[in-house]
């Protein structure tokens, strides 16, 4: 029988052969079951046993064996791993798995380039050492590292497969794993390193935004391709049949049927998808995604004119950044794209115990690259199995009531535990995604906006009025892009549905006016879709006269006849109607009104005059057209239609009304330009402008963009200061670079200012710029007014202002002489004002961009401010205008309380110092201060003082020594203010006595000097209390001992980093340099018992002084700071 079957399995006829060796495997089956049970009958046919493995290695060995041959031969030593073990001994077992491991790595790594037909062979190989392994007991770790080999080479080489062998892939793989699972700690780190490099394999391939024909066709996964198409490029879309497969082996039925139980099979589901979450966050780990800023072309101080006009700073962070290791982020992107593609669907119930160590890997990757938009991503991906599993759910399942009880209440305390954990983590990590985003755009503002639209509704209830403008500016993108529109209907549909009424009722107002854009979208109608093709044939020769019928073509559904965004399109407005039908008649009531203010912004004219008046030259009449009432329309249709030909016929018609209104308003002279003002007409078209030269649309960002810079070459040739037109035009500016929501009309209107101020300087005579540059003064006075502004965007946009126009400002040396010395002054209280900005903000970083701009010009053009000018602008309270007196009063402001002020003061100083006259190096001047008999007390007025030196009057920590002191109600403000003044005096210490510009012995020794009372209150008083402790000392909030915890969260802070500057303080005193100073006088207070308890606990229970332990900065940093404290301390 053997013979017939293999005969017939070698014939020419497909069919035949497929039939004859599905037979002759069954065939082998059946003899191997045979050889067992008579075995366990204590017989057994050796002979027959022998006669098949001769058979196997014959096969195996001929080089004429076709590959079908070889894979049955594979298979046939797999059939008969039972019997072997029956009829041969261990070791002959233990020879046999050596030899077929040994001739599988002959065949798969024993060439530099794996074939398709020996491909087609390793699912054989693979079910045949399964069976092998299920005989032998243990197994060798250099056998288990070649069998891991194999198992990643067919997970690798997966897609290369026709999908009609991949089932035997799946089997094969899986077959191995349940051959292991018995083994132990064996086999689970065999699935560990096994999962790892699939996974690794998995994403090391082409961006799927980068594959060719990408944008074609459905899903890979739906072709029956093979390797023979070389020029089709893989993905990780082709393994998602794979990992589906590994974890859905409860479902294959032909598992069921050899025998693996249910209970086997799911136990295996649940180790390979922990061992994939762990291999997704091992790769994220180990991935290098820093990225380098490349040195912005001004910081050449050889660089003129010409090379200043092409360099541009922006408020993106993003700006200028490239990958320090391209390939990781190729492996990172295509690993985000899996995990979002591939985690919501498949297993989200296993998810759950580790969403508290998923969500907090990625928070801390987050934290600490912010620009990596695949962390919001990952986190999305977290945040929607969350709501799919109803992670964050109150409800608890009944209490169990056997002896198991005790047991499951504490791991149902444990749950709940992480529960609350990652509550509170995600609410505060959202809380600053929400704060990030004003400062991003394109994939990064949306990678945010994604996360903020997948959080539960319970995290969402939490914060909903800081959701909210997230959602509307969703919205408002989604209108260019229409996935992420799709994503904020779906987010405000379940929170609607989740969330009680009277939660989202007062934001209804502001955001289904949003969705009235959608509606009035003009897609494809139901009379272009039902459209019938008519088509008839020409008449032949040999047709005659015979008329020929009207053929009727079927034609396709109308969702095929759809283009895929007008599909999408579509889809969009059905959940905007589902929407709006689920919120009821009395909430849509607010769609319909906000549509009614929309029709009367435009329905009401902008001007009471007619400025564009158009004689039309027929031949017998010349009749005047007036095309005012046309601009609100007009205008309306360029921003908002999402109808492209509308949007570009509306643009290019506005275009040519505002040249026509240029055209107009330049032929106006005299008391007629004076009696018709163009002005109120330029406000409402400027705006318009700057807008659509920041649009998606191409066309509008081609045609406007180039007009607007014309605009300003043209009104910056103005004649007088203030002119109206003029100021028109610089007001739409400011206005732009200060927008809160819209980074590209930020930093487009940043660069226009910089055109501005060019062209200002290139239209002025020399004479003008010295005496009188209006338009300078005009720009200039927005920036100051707006760098003072309470409002953190008003200050950001005076930065972003001043950066731009910068490399322009410094190539005028009238300019420069006049107004920097103001300008640094007016941007070192900005960067104090910014002092409680979230750093994510970008106000704090442009402002010390600013600074150190201004720190250039010092430096370059010192020969100048060496000198004195009466035109230089100062502020009044001066009496030396020259860079002295610049420094004098720097050195002033690094007793400021506000921190990075004073850092950067600090850094201003140290840096123009060897710029004065008569000085080379920093210490030299500071060594001149400390031994000037006028001013004994120089430096600890200016340090302790709290900036302000008043004579005859105590300020600052020489006036409060202990927080008490500030009298009056207790307050954690007047906590902050007050610890914030401790750090102040601590910083200016360490950094004078640290690089040795000034001797401790001269400081320290002083009487006046407070700062080591102030130290030993605080480690007696305050270090280890917390807040209510602090306000026990206030005679009137005795019994105040209720604070929210915010509060506490923000004075416990603020207390540690006192710990923190002052443990680097000590560090510098107890440096050899500064000799016995440390037990001299009132430093003797500082070391107290207090201090010695501090710091024990910093080191052993750092908790419990009042450290945020889930603050990702503070975990890091805190070990370092206190081990080093440490070490100084015991030396």
């Amino acid at each position: 029988m053997y013979a017939m079957f293999l005969h017939w399995s070698r014939v020419s006829n497909r069919e035949v052969s497929l039939v004859a060796m599905s037979a002759l495997e069954a065939f082998l089956q059946q003899i191997s079951s045979a050889l067992v049970s008579q075995a366990a009958q204590g017989g057994g046919d050796a002979a027959a046993f022998e006669f098949f493995i001769r058979e196997f290695r014959r096969i195996m060995d001929s080089p004429q064996s076709s590959s079908k041959e070889i894979s049955l031969a594979i298979k046939g030593y797999g059939f008969f791993a039972a019997p072997c073990k029956i009829f041969l001994s261990v070791d002959d077992v233990k020879f046999m798995f050596n030899e077929m491991m040994q001739r599988s790595e002959q065949v798969f790594f024993g060439q530099s380039e794996v074939m398709d037909d020996t491909i087609f062979n390793l699912p054989s190989f693979l079910e045949a050492l399964a069976s092998i392994l299920t005989q032998l007991d243990e197994v060798s770790e250099t056998f288990l590292q070649s069998l891991e080999r194999l198992v990643v080479m067919q997970m690798e080489n997966f897609p290369k497969l026709s999908q009609k062998v991949h089932f035997r892939c799946f089997l094969a793989v899986l077959k191995v794993l349940f051959a292991l699972a018995p083994k132990g700690a064996v086999f689970r780190g065999f699935v560990s390193r096994v999962v790892y490099q699939g996974l690794i394999r998995t994403c090391s391939h082409p961006i799927v935004t980068a594959t060719a024909g990408d944008n074609e066709g459905g899903p890979r996964g739906d072709k029956d391709y093979s390797t023979e198409g070389a020029t089709q490029h893989m993905s990780y879309r082709d393994y998602f049949a794979l990992w589906k497969c590994l974890l859905e082996s409860t479902k294959l039925k032909r598992l069921a049927h050899e025998g693996i139980e249910l209970k086997v099979r799911f136990t295996l589901t649940e180790v390979i998808y922990d061992e994939l979450i762990r291999a997704v966050l091992a790769i994220v780990q180990r991935l290098d995604l820093t990225a380098t800023k490349a040195p912005p072309a001004d910081m050449d101080d050889n660089s003129g004119g010409d090379a200043s006009t092409h360099f541009t700073v922006s408020s993106d962070p993003m700006q200028g950044l490239e990958p320090a290791r391209p390939k990781d982020f190729v492996i990172f992107v295509n690993l985000v794209d899996f995990c979002s593609d591939f985690l919501p669907d498949n297993q989200t119930q296993l998810f759950t115990r580790w969403v508290l160590t998923f969500g907090t890997e990625m928070i801390e990757q987050s934290t600490r690259l912010p620009l990596v938009s695949g962390f919001y991503k990952l986190l999305a991906v977290c945040m929607k199995i969350c709501t799919r599993t109803q992670y964050f759910s109150v409800s608890s399942p009944p209490q169990a009531k056997d002896e198991n009880s005790q047991d499951m209440g504490l791991v149902e305390t444990v749950e709940a535990t992480q529960r609350e954990t990652c509550f509170l983590l995600f609410t505060k990590f959202s809380k600053e995604v929400l704060t990030r985003l004003r400062q991003y755009k394109e994939d990064l503002l949306a990678s945010c906006l994604y996360l903020i639209l997948s959080l539960p509704h319970e995290v969402v209830v939490a914060e909903v009025e800081a959701v909210m403008p997230a959602l509307r500016t969703a919205l408002r993108l989604g209108h260019s892009y229409l996935p992420l529109a799709g994503a904020a209907l779906h987010a405000l549909e379940t929170w609607a549905h989740a969330l009680p009424p009277h939660v989202l009722q007062p934001f209804y107002p502001s955001l289904l006016p949003c969705l009235d854009i959608f509606l009035k979208s003009a897609g494809s109608s139901a009379a272009e879709m039902e459209s019938v093709t008519l088509t008839s044939k020409k008449p032949g020769r040999k047709t005659g006269r015979r008329k020929i019928p009207v053929k009727l073509l079927k034609q396709p559904k109308p969702e095929e006849s759809l283009k895929p965004s007008e599909c999408q399109l579509e889809h969009i407005k059905l959940h905007c109607v589902r929407l709006l039908g689920s919120l009821g008649g009395a909430t849509n009531s607010v769609l319909v009104h906000g549509d009614a203010v929309g029709t009367g912004g435009t329905a009401v004219a902008w001007d009471t005059q007619q400025h564009l008046l158009f004689h039309v030259p027929f031949v017998d009449i010349k009749p005047t057209i007036s095309l005012d009432p046309f601009l609100p329309r007009v205008v309306e249709l360029a921003l908002t239609s999402s109808e492209r030909q509308t949007k570009v016929a509306a643009c290019e018609l506005l275009h040519s009304l505002v040249l026509y209104a240029l055209g107009r308003g330049s032929q106006q002279r005299g008391a007629h330009a004076t009696a018709s003002q163009m002005a109120p007409l330029y406000r409402k078209l400027f705006p318009v402008v700057m807008q659509l030269s920041c649009d998606v649309e191409q066309v509008a960002k081609q045609l406007f963009e180039p007009l607007m810079m014309q605009l300003i070459h043209w009104f910056t040739g103005n004649h007088k200061f203030e002119s109206d037109d003029t100021v028109a035009l610089l007001d739409t500016l400011m206005d732009g670079v200060v927008c809160a929501t819209d980074t590209a009309l930020r930093d487009f209107s940043a660069t226009c200012l910089k055109e501005f101020l060019a062209w200002s300087v290139k239209q002025a005579s020399q004479k003008q710029l010295e005496r009188s540059p209006f338009n300078v003064k005009s720009l200039l006075k927005r920036v100051y007014s707006l760098a003072r502004h309470p409002s953190a965007t008003k200050r950001l946009g005076a930065a972003l202002t001043f950066n731009n126009i910068y490399v322009v400002f410094r190539e005028e040396t009238s300019l420069v002489d006049v107004f920097t010395v103001e300008i640094l002054v007016v941007f070192v209280e900005s960067l104090a004002l910014a002092h409680v900005d979230d750093k994510s903000l970008g106000t704090q970083e442009q402002c010390k961009l600013a600074l150190r701009h201004i720190q250039r010009i010092l430096k370059v053009k010192a020969g100048l401010f060496n000198k004195k000018n009466k035109m230089r602008r100062t502020p009044k309270a001066w009496q030396d205008e020259t860079l002295t007196g610049v420094v004098e009063w720097l050195l002033r402001q690094c007793g400021r309380p506000e921190t990075e002020c004073r850092h950067m003061c600090m850094e201003l100083v140290t840096s123009l110092v060897p710029c004065l006259p008569g000085v080379k190096t920093a210490q030299e001047f500071f060594r001149a201060k400390e031994t000037s008999k006028k001013d004994v007390n120089y430096f600890i007025d200016r340090f302790e003082g709290g900036m302000f030196v008043v004579s005859g009057e105590e300020t600052g920590l020489k006036r409060n020594q202990t927080m008490s002191q500030l009298g009056g109600t207790f307050s954690v403000k007047t906590a902050l203010d007050w610890f914030d003044q401790v750090l102040a005096s601590l910083d200016c210490y360490t950094w004078v006595l640290g690089q040795g510009l000034v001797s401790a012995a001269t400081i320290l020794a002083n009487d006046k000097s407070v700062v080591f009372q102030v130290l030993s209150h605080f480690f007696e008083r305050l270090a280890l209390g917390d807040v209510g402790d602090a306000a026990r000392l206030f005679t009137g909030d005795a019994g105040r001992d209720v604070f929210t915890p915010q509060e506490k969260d923000d004075y416990n802070r603020a207390k540690c980093t006192v710990i923190i500057r002052a443990m680097n303080f000590i560090c510098v005193l107890l440096e050899p340099t500064h000799g016995k100073v440390i037990l001299k006088g009132s430093v003797s207070d500082l070391w107290s018992e207090g201090l010695w308890e501090t710091v024990i606990k910093c080191v052993l229970q750092p908790l419990a002084v009042g450290f945020n332990m889930a603050d990702v900065e503070v975990i890091s940093q805190l070990p370092n700071e206190v081990s080093k404290g440490h070490r100084s301390i015991l030396k």
